[in-house]
């Protein structure tokens, strides 16, 4: 067994300068464009099943590695973010 951990692409949080946390802000353009250059360096890579943090910025970056490979995605919410309370926004 093999174990590749990605982190999700710039978020439009990130852009901005804003603590996201749990907050669930999509991809920046430059997100998707950063998972898209992930799954060409994981061209070789042929994984059998990602798990995503159900975030819209984690599963986004993890639906577009997953194009060439149409693994099953599981979602789990015990790799979201920390919820970081009034720090966050």
């Amino acid at each position: 067994m093999e174990l590749t951990i990605v982190r999700h692409g710039e978020s439009e949080a990130n852009r901005a300068g804003i603590i996201q946390g749990r907050g669930d802000y999509p991809l920046s353009e430059l997100g998707r464009e950063q998972a898209r250059r992930t799954a060409a360096a994981l061209a070789g890579f042929a994984p059998s099943l990602i798990f995503s943090s159900p975030l819209s910025r984690a599963r986004e970056t993890a639906e577009i590695i997953n194009r060439p490979h149409g693994a099953h995605i599981v979602e789990l919410p015990e790799l979201s973010e920390y919820n970081l309370g009034e720090f966050e926004g």
